[in-house]
């Protein structure tokens, strides 16, 4: 869905594609630890839910950003 635009897969692609999704997901992981010791209880449910938003935002923007 995300690199369905590129039209050649090859290495570099996923390559690209793999090391996205792990800084995507350290980047995530960073937020909602963050969340964890800094927001209240009530705040931090509604960070929970965005947070699933923001791990494809984080993606989607690493993943254009390189390609």
């Amino acid at each position: 869905m995300v690199s369905s635009k590129v039209k050649q897969e090859d290495e570099f692609i996923l390559k690209i594609t793999l090391e996205s999704l792990v800084w995507a997901t350290y980047l995530n992981l960073f937020v909602l630890i963050s969340a964890l010791l800094f927001i209240s209880s009530g705040l931090f449910i509604e960070n929970v839910f965005a947070n699933f938003l923001t791990f494809l935002l984080f993606f989607i923007a690493r993943f254009h950003g390189v390609c």
